[in-house]
């Protein structure tokens, strides 16, 4: 269990540091501020949302929710990649 800290703390940690230096430079000269503004808060956001999946995840029964987790995944990661394949009209 130790481990699995370690392992949580280091991606928290690597997600922050991702969302701080992907955000767009506050020094450089910028005709409007809102965008880089609105692009953080877009970041920071997704990255909650995956920092709480994982921990969400990891608070489920194994043998019980798993099997479920992963054939939702696959499902929907085949029905993105069907819908991405089917030409426009």
């Amino acid at each position: 269990m130790q481990a699995d800290k370690w392992i949580f703390y280091s991606c928290v940690a690597l997600i922050t540091i991702g969302i701080v230096f992907r955000s767009p430079c506050p020094f450089l000269p910028c005709f409007s501020l809102t965008t880089s503004l609105i692009i953080f808060i877009r970041q920071l956001v997704v990255g909650a949302i995956g920092i709480f999946l994982m921990w969400g995840i990891s608070r489920l029964d194994p043998d019980k929710s798993m099997v479920w987790i992963g054939f939702l995944s696959i499902r929907i990661f085949a029905l993105s990649r069907w819908e991405l394949c089917t030409p426009l009209p």
